[in-house]
């Protein structure tokens, strides 16, 4: 699965930039490189690893151990059958989900520019609330 989705991009670049992909094979190792690695945009994560569940246990890791939330995460699955869609949704918070029979090269890609596209909003968002909430301090000090 990850040669293939590595295989997809291979020559894709967003913004002028290729994709960096790093590559995790079990939840210990994910935990190490998400926590490492503040700035990952997209995590594109398997329910199942060395566990049926690592998967969703990753998603709280994710959301609230570290409390990233501006990592999009793109949950994939072959065992749709222990995760279906919409329960997944509700109970995790995740961003698409995909299942592994269903991955059409040019509808990831397309699945993959809106994730990138969502993660650049969302951090000029953070980068303006942090200038706002300088500016404020500023503002009250000059009083």
């Amino acid at each position: 699965f990850h040669q293939s989705i590595k295989l997809i991009f291979k020559h894709f670049t967003f913004e002028n930039r290729k994709i960096n992909f790093i590559s995790a094979y079990s939840g210990k190792e994910a935990e190490i490189i998400i926590k490492n690695n503040d700035d990952l945009a997209i995590i594109i994560l398997d329910l199942v690893m060395e566990n049926n569940d690592t998967g969703l246990e990753l998603v709280k890791y994710i959301r609230e151990i570290i409390k990233n939330l501006l990592v999009r995460i793109i949950f994939c699955t072959g065992k749709i059958e222990q995760a279906p869609e919409q329960s997944i949704f509700i109970n995790y918070d995740i961003n698409y989900y995909q299942a592994k029979q269903e991955i059409i090269p040019a509808k990831f890609l397309t699945l993959i520019i809106s994730a990138l596209r969502g993660y650049m909003v969302l951090k000029v968002f953070c980068v303006k609330r942090v200038d706002l909430a300088k500016l404020n301090q500023i503002l009250s000090n000059s009083k």
